[in-house]
């Protein structure tokens, strides 16, 4: 899976521009996880990354 994710707290243009390479990435075949963390924006998104008990972390660690 390709992901792609924006933080709640970014500009409308951002998710726009976030949403059209995650449709771009669909339509060349390839399957594609979108997720908008909540509270979150491009400088602090990074630290969910590494807490598994965040959606995100959850989604990178494999522990779906």
């Amino acid at each position: 899976d390709v992901v792609v994710v924006v933080g709640e707290n970014e500009t409308d243009a951002f998710k726009a521009q976030s949403w059209a390479y995650a449709d771009h990435v669909a339509a060349a075949g390839l399957d594609v996880v979108r997720q908008e963390c909540i509270g979150r924006n491009h400088f602090d998104i990074v630290d969910d990354l590494s807490n598994p008990s965040t959606p995100l972390g959850s989604m990178v660690s494999g522990a779906r």
